[in-house]
């Protein structure tokens, strides 16, 4: 069996079988006897894979028991078991409790992979099999207490996100537990996908006549294949990230093989010659006021590896917010997007998707920045932080920020100093305050406050003929407000990983490249607080 993280799989194409949601590991060191099991401790072990995987008992529809079959061994699991998953558990919705003894017997040391495999195939079939020989239930244990069911038959398991728990322990003491998902349905998402929207075809040579020759041969090829065997998206993936991108290219825009074949036929491309100076890449990162409702969900329904990468930010995203990030950013109902504490993590989960549907073209950066927020997503394209490090960070800071009092911001077409000049003779004789949040170029200045401040610097902008734009925003970002939650985020800052860059990382906070010590609790403090300069 191999583990992977999920990011991971994704980007090498693996066929993921199901997802490991949290697991817990403990030894009681004291049982009652040599082949029975602890109580206390197998209550422990259960919460904390339960905590790990952010899991509620009552989410759980199937567990996978150890089941030692023996007198003493049986009322002890089921006891733990009905302890902490009876907990919110209604009763017409029982646990179904089974163990895969019954099915291939006792497999010894392989006993605890055995119920993990047999786990993920139910989870694959969307079933449960029957429990097999149970004649007579021992009369200590109580399925109606948890409640909970045997299933006797080959039960169906419904349900969109499938959770199973397997539970499993040893003669020396030691407990093991383990919350498992289903998998998504990654080869029926890009079959409806793929075939749906236009594919770019791309290929390239060393000199035109190499191109020329390249371009027959692909027109030789594309002639003599069944369409229904060699799918479009196939022939322009491996074009485009299968061969090296030489300086003689043509590019074809095709909805299917058939048009790609006729396009390529006629000549019907664009031809070009790329300069031998290679031009390097740099990648911008938007902070908040870019994010609109149904960003992203053309990109998410045309090119899998966006897909795939949103719906991996989706699980972490539901696991610290309790939201489906989808219904957050698509939902025009639910208005969530106008509230920080959604808006910010929003936007980092659309830039992750964004980096790795750009690596999956072969491009990457050279160079990136980030404005405010989005710093975070530059520094998962640097390597800096890991996805759920730096979604750890992102969550956490618009957290604290929407525990503050609510403001406003204002984007400002004037130069510097006459902005300067404005802000110190309103802060000095109004009773409110407003604070240089950003200078994003000489003439381009953002300004935040309390909403009442905001109000009456409009009307000094208006009575100044500087020109302004609302910004939508909920608080008063990098202002004075953002002092009184900077120490709780320095404390969450202290708790991720950081790695040097991969790729040079300008600040936008200090304007200066970074280097993989600078990264600290105190930079991301002043990453909240300072005004941008971009």
């Amino acid at each position: 069996m191999i583990l992977k993280r999920y990011a991971d799989a994704c980007r090498d194409g693996d066929n993921i079988l199901a997802l490991i949601r949290g697991s817990a590991l403990n030894n009681d060191g004291a049982g009652t006897s040599f082949g029975t099991p602890n109580a206390k401790a197998q209550i422990r072990v259960f919460r904390e894979a339960l905590n790990n995987a952010r899991v509620k008992p009552s989410e759980v529809s199937f567990l996978e028991a150890h089941g030692t079959g023996t007198v003493v061994g049986d009322p002890i699991e089921m006891y733990a078991i009905g302890e902490v998953y009876s907990e919110g558990r209604p009763a017409t919705e029982p646990l179904f409790v089974s163990s895969v003894k019954t099915n291939i017997g006792h497999c010894e040391a392989a006993a605890g992979i055995a119920s993990v495999i047999k786990m993920i195939l139910c989870l694959q079939n969307s079933s449960i099999p029957p429990h097999l020989n149970l004649k007579t239930l021992n009369p200590r244990i109580n399925l109606e207490r948890i409640p909970a069911k045997i299933p006797l038959e080959l039960t169906p398991w419904s349900g969109e996100a499938k959770l199973g728990a397997v539970s499993s322990f040893s003669m020396s003491g030691t407990n093991v537990h383990m919350i498992l998902q289903q998998a998504p349905k990654r080869s029926t998402i890009q079959e409806t996908t793929q075939s749906a929207q236009p594919q770019l075809f791309t290929i390239s040579a060393k000199s035109e006549e190499a191109l020329t020759e390249l371009l027959e041969r692909y027109v030789k090829y594309l002639g003599s294949q069944d369409e229904k065997k060699v799918s479009l998206y196939d022939v322009a993936f491996a074009a485009n990230t299968g061969r090296a991108h030489l300086s003689h290219r043509i590019a074809v825009l095709a909805k299917d093989r058939s048009q790609l074949l006729t396009k390529l036929t006629k000549e019907n491309f664009i031809q070009g010659k790329v300069p031998s100076i290679k031009n390097k890449i740099g990648f911008l990162f938007t902070g908040q006021g870019s994010q609109y409702i149904g960003m992203g969900r053309n990109l998410y329904e045309t090119f899998p590896v966006f897909r795939q990468a949103l719906d991996h930010c989706d699980v972490l995203f539901h696991d610290h917010l309790d939201q489906s990030l989808k219904d957050v950013i698509w939902n025009e109902d639910l208005n969530l997007l106008e509230k920080t504490v959604y808006c910010q993590p929003s936007i980092f989960c659309i830039q992750y998707a964004l980096i790795q549907l750009w690596k999956s073209f072969g491009i990457r950066p050279d160079f990136v920045l980030g404005h405010s927020v989005g710093e975070f997503a530059a520094s998962v394209a640097a390597g800096v932080l890991s996805l759920e490090d730096a979604m750890e960070l992102v969550i956490s800071r618009s957290e604290l920020v929407n525990k503050l009092t609510p403001g406003a911001m204002l984007a400002l077409r004037s130069s510097q100093d006459k902005v300067m000049k404005l802000l110190q003779a309103f802060n000095k004789e109004s009773p409110h305050w407003v604070d240089v949040a950003a200078i994003n170029s000489p003439e381009e200045i953002v300004v935040s406050g309390e909403i009442a401040s905001i109000d009456h610097f409009r009307n000094v902008c208006l009575n100044n003929g500087i020109k302004f734009v609302n910004i939508p925003a909920s608080h008063a970002f990098h202002s004075r407000d953002m002092d009184k939650i900077l120490d709780a985020f320095a404390s969450v800052a202290a708790t991720v990983k950081v790695n040097p860059p991969t790729c040079t990382y300008i600040s936008g906070t200090l304007s200066k490249p970074m280097e993989g010590s600078d990264f600290t609790p105190s930079y991301w403090q002043r990453h909240l607080r300072d005004t941008g300069n971009l």
